[in-house]
């Protein structure tokens, strides 16, 4: 039984050692792997516009179609459509402004980057939204009056007596923040707009570029599921070196109580004198035809062994006899220790 149960401590301690290290190993892993997660999306805005006509005599229509030259004298109104819109590989949450404004601007006409005038006006107030979706998707319809921004540009420069260039920019500002698993950083700032001359007779009108766009937004982080898992596996052996310990110190306190009082003594004595005593078979020892001397104690040994300062051969006959032995030429000294002399 005590040989069994010190197999089994051993194979626990094993264990125990294996479970600290898989714990480790996980725990290491699930704080210092790094995984880039991503977001890919595609992005598309555009701007299109009629000219609305106070006169239809010679076009007979009511409006002209965007690309061409206008008569400022016969434009009623700019009718603009703004369209902006964004789709993730997956859903998203965000919070998006949008801001619909009519900058006017009066500038030097050999240096347009000197300006004499300028003011802005809130077509469409900001709007906020928020949302968790794999698109966004912003859509304004703007009327321009251009009679009454043309006739502010002919006013300012007769009041003041001046050669300027005039412009009026309408435009659609769009601003997005968003978040997706571990990235934070989702951002984007749009502007789509329109120029259109002011004060001239004929004009021509011109916007932004179609935005046509694929990218990706990537961030790179230890706040996976692999390292969730990985987290989850280290508790997981974590709880089980602890039983796994509970489990050998169980063991061992057997072991405690299996080893009798004969059992204990020889350990000490082998323990404490190992410097003295040498152990084999008793095969190797030859005592024959020599003068044999029983000693009752172990001290007593010690004695003859301090005196004499021969080793002393220790031989384990069974699991309940064991014989410590001095050889000395023709004599020797031997203490037989019994288990059933240990018996209370």
């Amino acid at each position: 039984m005590g040989k069994e149960n010190r197999k089994k401590l051993i194979e626990t301690i094993l264990m125990a050692i294996i479970f600290i290290v898989i714990s480790i190993v996980c725990y290491k892993q699930s704080v210092s792997m790094k995984i880039t997660e991503k977001i890919g999306y595609e992005e598309a805005g555009n701007v299109g516009y009629k000219v609305y006509l106070t006169d239809k005599t010679y076009y007979n229509r009511e409006y002209l179609e965007e690309g061409m030259q206008y008569i400022t004298s016969i434009v009623d109104y700019v009718d603009v459509d703004f369209n902006y819109l964004v789709r993730y590989d997956d859903k998203i949450k965000y919070n998006i402004n949008t801001n619909t404004v009519a900058d006017i601007k009066i500038v030097d006409k050999e240096d347009n980057d000197k300006i004499i005038y300028e003011t802005t006006e809130v077509l469409k107030p900001n709007k906020t939204i928020e949302k968790e979706d794999n698109y966004l998707n912003v859509s304004e319809n703007i009327k321009v009056d251009y009679k009454k921004y043309n006739k502010l540009a002919n006013d300012f420069k007769t009041n003041y007596g001046i050669s300027a260039d005039c412009k009026l920019i309408v435009k659609l500002q769009v601003e997005y923040t968003g978040s997706y698993k571990s990235i934070e950083n989702i951002n984007n700032n749009k502007i789509l707009s329109l120029e259109i001359p002011l004060s001239q007779q004929m004009i021509t009108i011109n916007k932004t570029e179609n935005i046509v766009n694929t990218s990706t937004f990537t961030n790179q982080t230890n706040n996976t599921i692999i390292n969730k898992i990985l987290l989850v596996i280290s508790i997981f052996f974590i709880v089980i070196t602890i039983i796994t310990i509970i489990r050998i110190i169980k063991i061992k306190n057997q072991l405690q109580k299996e080893e009798t009082i004969y059992e204990k003594t020889l350990r000490k004595y082998l323990r404490q004198y190992d410097a003295y005593i040498t152990e084999t078979t008793e095969e190797n020892v030859d005592i024959k035809n020599k003068t044999i001397i029983k000693v009752s104690t172990f001290k007593e040994l010690i004695d003859v062994r301090n005196n004499i300062e021969k080793a002393i051969i220790y031989n384990k006959v069974n699991e309940k006899k064991s014989r410590f032995m001095i050889i000395e030429e023709e004599t020797v000294y031997v203490y037989e220790m019994k288990e059933e002399d240990y018996r209370k």
